[in-house]
C-alpha cells in the first residue's frame, strides 16, 4: 500500500471513530468536491492544479479506471504533453495537453461537464476529459480492459483518433504502446 493510500485509510478510520462520518447524512459528493464539474471525487479532495503531470495521471486515472502510463503515453504521442500553439493548427489538428480534436471536446464536454474552454487550455480538465473518453470508449469497444495498460486497450486506443483510416488508427495504437514499452 502505498504512503498516501495508508493515510487516507487512516483519516478514513479517524472519522468513523470520531463519530463524524465520510459523509454525513449520506449526503452525495458533489460536483464541488472534484474541483471540475461532472467528476465524482474521491473522499479526500485533491487539488489536481497541485499535482505534477505523473501524480494529475494517477488520481485522474484512478477515478476513471484507466491505467495513468496509458494517459501519460497517449498524452505524448497527442501532443508531447503540452498544450498547442495557438495559431499553428497545420501542424496538429487537436488542441490540449491530450491533444484532443475538437469532436473529442464536445463529448468530453458532455460526459464530464467541463466546459470546452476549459479542456482546451487548462492541464487538469485535459486530462479528465481524456480520461472520461478513453473510460466511455472501453465500456463500449473493450469491457474487460482494467487498470493494466495492456492489449486489451488496443481497441480503445484505435479508434481513440476517429480518423477513419484504419491505418492512421492502428499506427496511432502502435505508437502509444510503443511508448509505453520504452
Amino acid at each position: 500500500m502505498s504512503g498516501r493510500s495508508l493515510a487516507l485509510v487512516i483519516l478514513a478510520c479517524a472519522a468513523v471513530l470520531l463519530g463524524s462520518g465520510c459523509l454525513a447524512g449520506g449526503a452525495a459528493w458533489s460536483d464541488a468536491d472534484s474541483g471540475f464539474g461532472g467528476q465524482a471525487s474521491s473522499p479526500a479532495t485533491v487539488d489536481l492544479e497541485q499535482l505534477s503531470i505523473m501524480e494529475l495521471a494517477e488520481e485522474v486515472g484512478a477515478r476513471n479506471e484507466v491505467p495513468a502510463d496509458l494517459l501519460l503515453a497517449l498524452g505524448w504521442v497527442s501532443s508531447s504533453l503540452s498544450p498547442a500553439a495557438e495559431g499553428h493548427g497545420e501542424c496538429t489538428p487537436g488542441s490540449s495537453w491530450m491533444g484532443l480534436n475538437s469532436e473529442q471536446v464536445a463529448r468530453a464536454s458532455s460526459l464530464t461537464g467541463l466546459s470546452p474552454e476549459e479542456i482546451a487550455h487548462q492541464r487538469e480538465a485535459s486530462f479528465l476529459a481524456a480520461a472520461a473518453l478513453l473510460a466511455a470508449n472501453r465500456e463500449q469497444l473493450s469491457p474487460h480492459a482494467d487498470g493494466t495498460a495492456d492489449a486489451r486497450w488496443w481497441p480503445v486506443l484505435e479508434r481513440w483518433s476517429a480518423l477513419g483510416e484504419a491505418w492512421l488508427e492502428q499506427e496511432l495504437a502502435m505508437s502509444v504502446f510503443t511508448v509505453l514499452q520504452r
